[in-house]
């Protein structure tokens, strides 16, 4: 079976590679565009917002997912899309400060990947949220949430939450 056309951009987004990440994430995003509202589509769009948040561009990653949705929202049946968005969302709306609407769309996303059952994404989810607690200088709840997701990650099993680039 073929990769997913995402699977290398978010790999080298991992490895930190934002030059090549970008490049591939755009070229496939150009190509695939037209289709709408995809998982493919919706994980490229994912990378694209990452690498602006990552350049310091936040609002401009917020302002970018924001118009997409409004476009072409995830399909129902798209559920790390579901996820993703109000992760990623509320993740920007956090490092910039608005920190009531970063809780809200954390929420949801934490509620969504937990009645899902995606676990890796719910500890993707409790990083940004322990992240965003962190940044209010909340350290108690920081530290808590951190600590569940240290136990889910092992439960896990695999490394990946802990290889997420969100940026901590």
């Amino acid at each position: 079976m073929e990769d997913p056309a995402d699977k290398l951009p978010r790999d080298l987004l991992r490895l930190d590679d934002l030059d090549g990440a970008s490049r591939i994430a755009e070229d496939e995003i150009w190509r695939v565009e037209d289709q709408g509202s995809n998982p493919e589509i919706w994980r490229l769009r994912f990378v694209r917002a990452e690498i602006m948040r990552l350049r310091g561009h936040v609002e401009e990653a917020l302002k970018y997912l924001e118009a997409r949705e409004s476009l072409y929202p995830p399909e129902a049946s798209d559920a790390e899309s579901l996820i993703g968005l109000p992760m990623h969302r509320g993740y920007c709306c956090g490092l910039l400060g608005r920190y009531g609407r970063s809780h809200l769309l954390l929420a949801e996303a934490e509620e969504k990947a937990g009645c899902a059952g995606l676990l890796e994404l719910l500890c993707e989810v409790h990083q940004r949220q322990a992240m965003i607690l962190f940044r209010q200088q909340d350290y108690a709840s920081s530290d808590r949430i951190f600590r569940t997701t240290l136990k889910l990650a092992d439960e896990v099993g695999d490394g990946t939450s802990e290889a997420t680039p969100f940026g901590a």
